[in-house]
């Protein structure tokens, strides 16, 4: 199921769907016991475009509406 996700994401980025959602960066890192998704965006410090990038993301993917997401803030 990650490799369908994947590759919604990667095309919506290609079409242009996270354009101006500070977006700059995606991994996919599969594990042992469980794959991770990153999205990398330019400031962790706008709650608005936060919320925004979540939204846009759970829509794209389809994913519920209850589903639990992680925001880590990268520390330079």
């Amino acid at each position: 199921i990650v490799t369908r996700l994947w590759e919604h994401l990667l095309i919506s980025l290609l079409a242009g769907i996270f354009e101006n959602q500070g977006v700059c960066g995606v991994v996919l890192a599969i594990r042992y016991a469980e794959d991770i998704i990153s999205i990398w965006n330019e400031s962790s410090t706008d709650e608005t475009l936060k919320n925004s990038l979540r939204d846009n993301l759970k829509k794209v993917l389809c994913l519920p509406p209850t589903m639990v997401m992680e925001y880590e803030a990268h520390d330079i």
